[in-house]
């Protein structure tokens, strides 16, 4: 069908430009969605678990990225006193200048985006897109 092109294409057209507009912070798109993820948690105690069940990744996915925004100092983990098996993360300074930075680019960009395009016409796509994640997801639960 037509439609699912066209969301597959602008979807590809999005992550394309937003990667060209967004500067460049020497973080991946993963490490990324951890920094907001630890940043913007309803919890007050983050762990990689949680992480790895937002992201449904692996373990050693979640292993690595941590360790590799531990070595890029954005991140802290420490030992959880209630069970030492979990360690807690956090951001650190450098973490949180890293997090608005995207913050801040991401809702200019977003708002360039739409541009020209009006409340009634984002309403309807939005209930759409839902439809179609939604299906997706079932599709995606069928398969395994």
């Amino acid at each position: 069908m037509n439609l699912v092109r066209q969301v597959r294409n602008t979807a590809k057209r999005y992550m394309d430009a937003e990667c060209e507009h967004i500067p460049n912070l020497g973080v991946t798109s993963f490490e990324g969605f951890t920094l907001n993820f630890i940043a913007f948690s309803d919890k007050t105690k983050i762990t990689a678990r949680d992480v790895m069940g937002a992201a449904n990744v692996s373990k050693a996915t979640i292993s690595q990225t941590l360790k590799g925004l531990e070595e890029k100092r954005l991140i802290k983990m420490t030992v959880a006193k209630s069970d030492r098996r979990q360690k807690l993360l956090s951001l650190t300074k450098e973490g949180k200048k890293t997090v608005k930075m995207m913050k801040d680019s991401f809702a200019y960009f977003s708002s360039r985006l739409l541009v020209g395009i009006d409340d009634n016409d984002l309403k309807i796509a939005e209930k759409v897109l839902v439809k179609i994640r939604n299906n997706a997801l079932i599709l995606h639960q069928q398969r395994e």
